[in-house]
């Protein structure tokens, strides 16, 4: 009988290390994608990716150019600020400043009152996971500096369409 529990105690711990082990990654493995996501799209078209960040938080963009330079010229900072501000309903300067603690996304969120594992945080990962499906979406529409779509899937059907016409 001892035996018995101790099996499903141990089971259970394990179980619940992997839980949070895996809850803790994909929190900030979040923050990293879209991140990650934003760099990408700013750094291949800054214009146009400003001009989106500036319509989907209603700023101008000369707005959007000062707070690129407070971010330290990054666009996924920027971005995971601005979604941070909007969702907490702080003004931008302070987010900023939390920023220029250089503490982290998860403790700047605190810092906003968006507590790990509440309602808050959960309606910012949809948003953030939304917001980087919007951003892809229009993306494919718009042209890269090259001219060509950003549609890597159309890219490779003419790239092979035209390699059978030679």
């Amino acid at each position: 009988m001892i035996i018995i529990r101790k099996n499903k105690m141990k089971r259970l711990l394990i179980f619940l290390l992997i839980f949070t082990s895996f809850t803790a990654y994909t929190q900030k493995n979040g923050f990293r994608y879209y991140r990650a996501s934003a760099d990408r799209f700013g750094s291949d078209n800054p214009v146009v990716f400003g001009q989106m960040l500036a319509r989907q938080y209603n700023l101008n963009e000369s707005a959007i150019g000062d707070l690129h330079l407070k971010f330290n010229r990054s666009w996924g900072d920027l971005a995971l600020g601005l979604e941070m501000g909007n969702l907490s309903k702080k003004p931008m300067y302070t987010v900023v400043g939390a920023y220029e603690k250089n503490q982290g996304w998860g403790n700047i969120a605190k810092d906003l009152g968006i507590k790990p594992g509440s309602e808050e945080f959960h309606r910012m990962k949809r948003e953030l996971n939304q917001r980087n499906t919007e951003w892809s979406r229009e993306w494919d529409k718009k042209a890269s500096p090259s001219g060509e779509k950003n549609n890597k899937k159309a890219n490779k059907k003419s790239a092979s369409k035209s390699k059978g016409k030679k």
